[in-house]
């Protein structure tokens, strides 16, 4: 089908320039060691930039929608609703918000 006018590239300058591609999911506050993990509360709302539900080994996890403020270093849980019932768990090592190790809970 041939184009009977040119495309006008100036409509491309309304698509939304500040989409974020993270995922949202349910968190416990997190804790600097692996004990009781799975018995910590889901109380907080994070995202992650991976493709699952939560996030998996080398994803990065944020405090914000944007994307752009890293989670800090410690282990945190996860799960369906706030509340007591924890899914799993993942731990983030250094300043990057970078998932080094993920686990299930009983």
């Amino acid at each position: 089908m041939p184009v009977n006018q040119p495309y006008v590239f100036g409509c491309w300058y309304g698509y939304d320039q500040d989409c974020s591609t993270v995922a949202i999911f349910r968190s416990g506050s997190g804790q600097p060691s692996q004990s009781f993990i799975c018995s910590q509360a889901i109380n907080q709302q994070y995202y992650h930039d991976g493709s699952g539900p939560y996030p998996a080994t080398n994803d990065k996890v944020y405090s914000n929608s944007a994307g752009t403020t890293p989670l800090s270093a410690g282990y945190y849980s996860y799960g369906p609703s706030p509340g007591p019932l924890t899914a799993g768990w993942y731990r983030i090592t250094g300043t990057a918000g970078l998932v080094q190790t993920t686990g299930l809970c009983p």
